[in-house]
């Protein structure tokens, strides 16, 4: 069999995958609070936690995954929705 060694994922695939776990957790949480804490509907809820955890995605993939400085900011985020 032959599969991919861990040994062989770059560093930025690391950042990726915690960025992933990051937003992955970020969203949950937002979203709990926001129906159990706040008492929002759900799907408010839910779009608050989206918004939220896309947005620190965003943000950190482009500070610290691939460090890309190169567009402006607008733009990016825009396209990155």
């Amino acid at each position: 069999c032959t599969g991919m060694h861990l040994s062989r994922l770059t560093p930025s695939w690391w950042k990726f995958a915690v960025v992933g776990g990051a937003c992955f957790f970020t969203n949950i949480a937002v979203l709990y609070i926001g129906v159990d804490a706040v008492g929002l509907h759900y799907m408010a809820a839910m779009a608050i936690s989206m918004v939220i955890a896309y947005s620190l995605g965003w943000y950190l993939n482009r500070a610290w995954t691939f460090q890309t400085r190169n567009e402006p900011l607008l733009h990016e985020y825009l396209r990155y929705l």
